[in-house]
């Protein structure tokens, strides 16, 4: 009786250690499941993170590093660097931007080259006939008063063009003063047309002038200055054997100066920047100048309320027109 209960207690112990066993072998199978699926989440999850990793790489650290390099060989004097605009919309702007920035910076650059050769240029015609004049003082047959006339005209030419550089200069300083009082403009024309045939007296220069008074409240040394210039660009730009016609008309409204010749003429696209500073002609050839006098002379002019125009055609010559307004409108 003891020994069959000693039997059935051990076949219930060996029951229970199979068990055991079993429920073992099915722990470590779920155990190596489980690290198999944990593994495969950590490997999903990171490939998730270099994916994302990859996307932000492309989409924005890698325009913005593309954006980084240009700027700073700019910044190093590469005048030609550009970025490339592509990318998010915030880094495409700001490349836009610089790409702008830089290509205006070029064109100032360029511009100041060409404005720095055309003063060198201007500077050297004076100068070559001043030191031509000068060593003909040497000569025994030589004519002083002839030789003071020629060395008196170049000075004024040099003054006309120092006085054009320091006018832009105020203009771009913001220090260009006015001192405006009533004037007569039929005796302005007149003085400045009597002057410029004093120094082109082999040049026509025709005037029509109204009879009767006219008056416009102005700064007087300035707006002498505007029709100088105009007139002394038509004698410029035309030749010797053709008419300068200065006609002085007015309105109810305003006052209109027109100076016209005979001579190069303007193409469209050169009538659309002919009164931006630095600014020639595409024909001009090598007829000296910097391209100063007509932004000069169109700051003068909208400084006083007026407006200036031309209406030109290659080879039929040019005509440049102020208005402004009478003394009483202004």
């Amino acid at each position: 009786m003891f020994n069959a209960f000693v039997q059935d207690l051990r076949e219930i112990v060996a029951r229970l250690d199979e068990d055991a066993r079993r429920a073992l072998l099915d722990a470590a199978s779920w155990n190596r499941i489980g690290n198999i699926t944990g593994l495969a989440l950590v490997i999903v999850l990171l490939a998730g993170v270099a994916g994302a990793l990859a996307w932000l790489w492309r989409s924005a650290l890698k325009p913005l590093v593309s954006l980084v390099e240009p700027i700073a060989r700019f910044a190093n004097g590469d005048a030609k660097a550009r970025a490339p605009e592509e990318g998010p919309g915030e880094i495409r702007e700001v490349a836009i931007a610089f790409n702008e920035m830089a290509a205006s910076l070029d064109r100032q650059r360029k511009q100041q080259l060409a404005f720095i050769g055309g003063v060198a240029h201007d500077l050297r015609t004076p100068l070559n006939a001043l030191q031509v004049a000068v060593s003909l003082l040497d000569h025994p047959k030589s004519d002083p008063i002839r030789i003071g006339d020629r060395i008196r005209r170049q000075l004024e030419r040099l003054e006309r063009m120092v006085g054009d550089l320091l006018d832009r200069t105020r203009v771009e300083a913001g220090r260009f003063e006015l001192h405006p009082a009533d004037c007569e403009l039929r005796d302005l024309v007149v003085r400045v047309a009597d002057d410029q045939r004093d120094t082109a007296a082999m040049r026509t220069l025709t005037l029509r002038l109204p009879d009767t008074p006219v008056i416009v409240r102005c700064d007087a040394l300035r707006i002498e200055q505007v029709v100088t210039n105009l007139v002394t660009n038509a004698f410029k730009y035309s030749p010797e054997s053709s008419d300068v016609e200065i006609v002085l008309t007015c309105d109810n409204a305003a006052v209109v100066l027109s100076v016209t010749d005979h001579g190069l003429g303007l193409t469209a696209a050169d009538r659309l920047k002919v009164f931006e500073p630095f600014q020639r002609g595409q024909n001009v050839g090598n007829i000296g100048g910097i391209g100063l006098g007509l932004s000069v002379a169109r700051k003068i002019v909208e400084a006083h309320g007026g407006t200036i125009s031309v209406r030109s055609e290659p080879g039929l010559g040019s005509t440049f027109s102020v208005r402004l307004p009478h003394a009483s409108a202004g």
